[in-house]
């Protein structure tokens, strides 16, 4: 099930990344299939919008049951040295069932046990421009919602 989704534009060209919480029938609501069928490990997935309505995958992003995403613009150093407003996604990940650090018997404590919150930077490469993973927060239990502050300061 889709569970959010940001829109935003890199250059001249307009963009979506939708989360996805889970697979399976129900899953999102039903206690006995969370906990038994379904699946939360899924690929989120990046589109890129054309004009005359049309989507093309740009790139699956992994996520852990995936709740929110946030997409905002930094200036951030580029791989050529240069520093220049560079587009990120924050990506709230609620639920895992398989890539635990600890194993699932020891979670007694959701902090230990949960996924984290993901930063994914924009690499403005000629070639395969794509997210890559920038930044992990840790001990952050069951994450629901991302947000951005900002300071005025680059």
């Amino acid at each position: 099930s889709v569970s959010s989704a940001a829109a935003f534009t890199i250059g001249d060209k307009r963009y979506v990344a939708v989360m996805h919480y889970c697979e399976g029938e129900n899953c999102r609501f039903d206690p006995n299939v969370r906990f038994t069928t379904a699946k939360f490990d899924l690929m989120s997935r990046v589109w890129e919008w054309h004009p005359d309505g049309t989507y093309s995958f740009v790139q699956d992003i992994p996520t852990q049951g995936a709740m929110h995403v946030k997409a905002f613009t930094l200036l951030d150093s580029r791989p050529d040295g240069s520093r220049e407003p560079v587009q990120f996604l924050a990506i709230a990940n609620y639920i895992t069932l398989t890539e635990t650090p600890l194993p699932l018997a020891q979670c007694h404590s959701p902090v230990p046990c949960s996924p984290n919150i993901t930063i994914w930077a924009w690499d403005y490469d000629e070639v395969a421009p794509r997210f890559r993973r920038r930044q992990n927060l840790w001990n952050v239990a069951s994450a629901t919602h991302v947000d951005v502050l900002s300071y005025g300061l680059d």
